[in-house]
């Protein structure tokens, strides 16, 4: 039993080093690829001769090693090509070594290669991609259990011997290294989800920001930009590369149209007041070539999960050809003397207007 352990812990170390190169090439090529998966199987068949190369050896003929683990993670994790690879050169190399346990040998490679690819199916299938302690070491139980079986296909005088001598190791502590290997795979795995996710959400926070029709601009909770998108390029004069952190004030300079009072900044107001800001009418961009361009805007707050403000977003647009719509329409003398700030005054002209269309 003895000699089983220390082969063991011989294989998990190997296997860690399998994990590391196994993740290395999941960063450069996408496991869904077929070659990724042929490049897997092809290591994990490696590993798996690795340990053949050291195995405890029961009597000449007769070895134990960790390659029932490999081929059982191999097809998990991978799908049944990687599996299949990596059981097809673990049994090439076990046939070439012969001996009395060559059938026990192969058939042990055949059946860790079935159990992970089931797993794998099933894990597809029901779209359930997150795997527990508890399934990787229930794989481990059945892929060893049935290892275990197939004790009984070597000579009648080695059956009891071996299992004296590996059963235990082979239903306890095998298993335990299946889960073992299972978690560092596993959590290679969902960084490498979770990276491609973020990716991805990246890639559509790009598109949507720059299909935007409105200029925007987004800061850092120090008033640095982050992002403009061509909108925003096009009405300030500045580039996101050009602009990439500097201050908002620099890039976006407003001014009182008759005034010519510099407007304070929105994203500054956003972050003293903690909410929707916007600017007053009559409000000009002055962009980078001295242009000055009529705009409407607002700016809010963009917080982190706790509440915090970690930034702000302004948006804005070109209000010049609404300025000049509004030049162009007749003043109603009747309705002159109503400001903005007498809504009743409003209604009670319009209602006046319409009782005298209402009478003709």
């Amino acid at each position: 039993m003895e000699g089983v352990v220390v082969e063991l812990i011989y294989n998990l170390s190997v296997l860690v080093a399998c994990s590391v190169l196994s993740n290395l090439i999941d960063t450069y090529i996408d496991r869904r690829k077929r070659r990724a998966q042929v490049i897997q199987g092809i290591l994990f068949g490696l590993i798996a001769i690795i340990g053949m190369l050291n195995p405890f050896v029961l009597v000449k003929g007769l070895i134990f090693d960790g390659r029932t683990i490999v081929i059982s993670l191999c097809a998990l994790f991978f799908g049944p090509l990687s599996g299949g690879i990596a059981a097809g050169l673990a049994i090439i190399y076990r046939l070439s070594i012969g001996g009395s346990g060559v059938v026990m040998g192969v058939t042990t490679s055949l059946e860790a290669f079935l159990i992970g690819t089931i797993f794998n199916y099933f894990r597809t299938k029901s779209n359930r991609r997150e795997l527990g302690i508890g399934q990787l070491y229930l794989m481990g139980v059945i892929v060893h259990t049935i290892m275990l079986t197939l004790i009984l296909t070597l000579p009648k005088s080695l059956i009891s011997i071996t299992f004296k001598a590996v059963g235990l190791p082979v239903i306890i502590i095998y298993p335990i290294i299946t889960v073992l290997i299972g978690i560092i795979l596993l959590d290679q795995e969902n960084s490498r989800r979770f990276l491609t996710a973020l990716q991805e959400s990246i890639t559509l926070y790009r598109t949507t920001l720059y299909s935007i029709g409105d200029a925007v601009i987004v800061t850092d909770q120090e008033r640095r930009i982050l992002h403009m998108n061509p909108v925003a390029e096009e009405l300030t004069g500045w580039s996101e590369k050009e602009a990439y952190q500097k201050k908002s004030n620099l890039v976006f300079k407003v001014i009182n149209e008759f005034t010519r009072v510099p407007v304070e900044d929105p994203i500054q107001r956003v972050f003293e007041e903690g909410k929707v800001v916007g600017l007053a009418n009559h409000t000009v961009l002055v962009g980078r070539d001295g242009r000055e361009i009529p705009i409407a805007d607002s700016g809010a707050p963009i917080r982190a999960a706790d509440g915090e403000i970690v930034g702000a977003v302004l948006v804005f647009r070109d209000q010049s050809a609404e300025r000049a719509k509004q030049r162009q329409l007749p003043r109603a003398k009747p309705c002159t003397a109503v400001s903005s700030n007498q809504p009743m005054m409003a209604f009670a002209c319009m209602n006046w207007f319409l009782m005298r269309k209402v009478k003709r």
